[in-house]
């Protein structure tokens, strides 16, 4: 029986012919996947202009596979091809996937107003921080101050008269928040606690039987990462160091000495005693006992951050000092004198933290068939707790070698691990890791404190009462060194 000649428009012209006895050819890639019955004969020139001289193919071989084998390889090879494009865009699109500052949608359009009325009678001010490839990191600020004597006076009396302060304390509360959503938000909780804060501070302080008149001041601030809220730039690991040193920079440059509202407890927590509000700065603060506590407060990967930004800078101090840069000591006439450098945190706050983001990777997906945990080396953020722990201990220890354990290291204060009870992102065994950590590095010291608040999720821990009871007492802690 006589065939009929067809083309194939993507062969090369001299192979484009071909003779087919039985069932036509269509046009299409899928001429090659013919079953076996339909064979395509070329003719004598052909296979000449198709082989070399030894009768070897040199240009084109022709596949027949059977239609049950076709299904099966079409359905593996995309099930390959997504995973492996589903791995590709993790690698790529990382900072899109850990860092989250759009989530839920319009928080970076949110204003510090928009909280207000939640905010127990604090009040909150917008700050600007310069960071490093001219990032400007956005924050908010708010300072209360709480006088306290032992012998208040009645309802209506004269307030305290400056001059008759002896001791005034400052503490100074960084916040590190999560990875994703805006400042704003977090406001209200943290307003709880500052106003639940001075209610029990003064209350302790006339148990105590404090005779003469002292006066704490606290400020607590929480910077928004390059990329979130109002912050500038885009956010990663590298770049959220650097806005971590941008804003121990403008502690120690006094930034937080900024006027500021400040008043004693509101309506969220309502007490007596004499806590009245005072301005903020005045002259003679320089000529009394000052003393400056510094308090680390990081939730989830915050927590991370805090404890990278504390090793990064002690690493970056010391290197500072060695080299002869730092400024000579002289006598301090004003509190910014006294915080040129900081001093080592009294406390830390470790609410909800991770262990390192490989880690994280593992937990979500712990099936040793998926590739996700395999994509470790590929990763450009990790946030090891480990490794920011060990810097810490070792750089406070001035030990060269960091690979030994610094038994005798000075106190860094009270360090305090949160975790919840029914965490949902955050497993038990990256809590247990994180302490053991802290323990393993800090050997010798014995305010290390874990405490799992029952029935928080991830983000409850300060909802619930456990958990806001740890906080308040820690703070108060602080407030009495």
């Amino acid at each position: 029986m006589r065939g009929r000649t067809v083309r194939f428009p993507y062969l090369p012209r001299r192979f484009s012919t071909c003779t087919q006895l039985s069932t036509p050819l269509l046009l299409t890639p899928r001429t090659l996947l013919l079953p076996t019955r339909n064979i395509v004969r070329l003719s004598a020139q052909q296979r000449r202009n198709l082989t070399n001289g030894s009768g070897g193919v040199v240009g084109l071989k022709i596949l027949s596979l059977h239609p049950a084998i076709v299904s099966p390889l079409v359905f593996a090879g995309l099930v390959c091809s997504l995973w492996a494009y589903k791995c590709l865009m993790l690698v790529i699109f990382q900072n899109k996937i850990i860092y989250m500052p759009g989530i839920p949608l319009g928080s970076r359009q949110e204003h510090i107003e928009d909280y207000a009325l939640a905010n127990c009678g604090l009040q909150w001010r917008e700050i600007r921080i310069p960071s490093t490839n001219g990032v400007v990191l956005a924050g908010a600020m708010t300072k209360i101050r709480m006088r306290t004597r032992r012998n208040p006076p009645a309802a209506g009396g004269a307030l305290l008269n400056p001059q008759d302060i002896k001791r005034k304390k400052r503490v100074i509360i960084v916040y590190f928040q999560g990875n994703a959503a805006s400042t704003p938000p977090r406001l209200p909780f943290l307003s709880s606690i500052l106003s639940s804060l001075l209610s029990s501070h003064h209350s302790g302080m006339q148990l105590n039987g404090i005779d003469e008149v002292e006066e704490v001041e606290y400020t607590l601030i929480a910077p928004a990462y390059r990329g979130y809220w109002k912050s500038t730039g885009r956010p990663h690991q590298r770049g959220i160091e650097e806005d971590g040193l941008a804003v121990f920079r403008f502690l120690e440059q006094g930034g937080y000495l900024t006027s500021a509202s400040s008043m004693g407890p509101s309506d969220c927590n309502a007490s007596g005693g004499d806590s009245r509000p005072t301005d903020s700065g005045s002259p003679s603060d320089e000529r009394r006992d000052q003393s400056v506590q510094l308090v680390l407060w990081g939730q989830s990967i915050g927590a991370n951050v805090a404890m990278t930004t504390l090793a990064n800078y002690l690493e970056r101090r010391d290197a500072g000092m060695q080299n002869g840069r730092e400024r000579r000591a002289t006598k301090a006439n004003s509190i910014t004198d006294m915080v040129r450098t900081l001093p080592i945190p009294s406390a830390v706050i470790l609410e909800t933290p991770i262990m390192s983001v490989p880690r994280m990777l593992i937990e979500l997906y712990p099936q040793k068939w998926l590739p996700y945990r395999y994509l470790t080396p590929f990763l450009r953020n990790w946030w090891e707790m480990d490794a920011a722990v060990r810097r810490i201990a070792c750089r406070i220890n001035q030990k060269k070698d960091q690979t030994v354990l610094c038994q005798n290291s000075d106190r860094i204060g009270k360090i305090l691990i949160l975790t919840a009870e029914k965490d949902e992102v955050v497993g038990k065994m990256q809590g247990d890791e994180v302490e053991e950590t802290v323990k393993r590095w800090f050997k010798d010291m014995t305010q290390v404190r874990r405490v799992v608040v029952r029935g928080a999720l991830h983000v409850e821990c300060l909802t619930k009462g456990q958990g806001r009871a740890e906080v308040l007492k820690l703070l108060q802690e602080v407030s009495n060194y």
